[in-house]
């Protein structure tokens, strides 16, 4: 991973007009809605199916899984805490 890869990744997201995550899907929605003014409801939300829920199980109980994904943990970590306080 390049150095301040993560940096450039949270600037990019900053400069997008929504941005969201799984835990607040229908935050996301509506702010979407909104900005594309499409009426309340347009935009569905995609339902968490089953077998992907399984495998990402499976795979965070390997050891390599956090080495490979700690960048976007990192910046997932970080669009959770700006949701969460409305920034």
């Amino acid at each position: 991973m390049p150095r301040g890869a993560v940096a450039t990744a949270l600037a990019n997201l900053a400069s997008a007009g929504v941005v969201g995550i799984r835990e607040r899907p229908h935050v996301f929605a509506e702010d979407l809605e909104q900005i594309m003014r499409m009426p309340q409801g347009a935009v569905q939300i995609a339902p968490l199916l089953p077998p992907v829920q399984a495998l990402a199980e499976r795979l965070l109980r390997l050891p390599e899984t956090e080495v490979l994904l700690k960048a976007d943990l990192d910046i997932y970590g970080q669009v959770k805490t700006a949701v969460a306080g409305g920034g």
